[in-house]
């Protein structure tokens, strides 16, 4: 009889040993787990945050609009129709703006990275150079001094000694048409040449 306690004793022992090594096992899958997830989480978060820095660095596009219109020197209350649309052309994020301004369409590219003017132009809708033409019938127009004086002030930087103008006629109409190249940019242009009014006015880099 007292051989048999201290087997089942012993057998009660062995078990108790059993079960707390079971449980230890259990703790620390558990904790591993949890480690785990900890990791992923703290991955996946850092991702999101990244990705936030890289758009952060661009201009919104009230910010490219305000650049349009001071470079065309537009006061946006003078603006009947606009339009802002963000694009990606050849690799490069841009905002397209389309405006109309009085008499004139304009159209520019603007960089989104860092708000440079990547193209601009405008072209004077055709009821006012139909005005012009009649207007043009007296002959007179603006001195060529006075036309390049007024490109210098529109092409910032330019130099009037790298001025290509010439006087032509073009649907009746007497017209300054010619280009200029400031640091890397180049613009081209036409001129009523009797008011001194830009019919048409681009922008570039030379390098496109």
């Amino acid at each position: 009889m007292r051989n048999k306690k201290m087997v089942l004793a012993a057998i009660a022992a062995g078990l108790m040993i059993l079960a707390a090594g079971c449980g230890d096992k259990e703790s620390y899958t558990e904790y591993d787990n949890t480690k785990t997830e900890g990791t992923k989480m703290s991955g996946n978060a850092g991702t999101k945050q990244g990705s936030g820095q890289n758009t952060s660095g661009e201009i919104t596009e009230q910010e490219a609009k305000k650049i349009a219109l001071e470079n065309a020197k537009v006061a946006e209350n003078d603006v009947t129709a606009i339009q802002v649309k963000k694009e990606i052309d050849d690799g490069i994020s841009l905002y397209n703006v389309e405006f109309y301004a009085g008499t004139k369409e304009y159209d520019y590219e603007i960089s989104a990275a860092d708000g440079s003017i990547l193209s601009a132009d405008f072209d004077v809708e055709n009821d006012f150079n139909n005005g012009g033409n009649t207007a043009n019938t007296s002959g007179t127009r603006i001195s060529e001094a006075d036309a390049k004086k007024a490109v210098l002030e529109r092409a910032k930087g330019a130099k009037e000694e790298n001025i290509r103008m010439n006087l032509e006629v073009d649907d009746g109409m007497q017209v300054y048409e010619g280009s200029v190249v400031s640091g890397e940019t180049k613009y081209e242009f036409e001129m009523n040449a009797e008011n001194g009014e830009f019919i048409s006015w681009e922008q570039e880099s030379i390098y496109d």
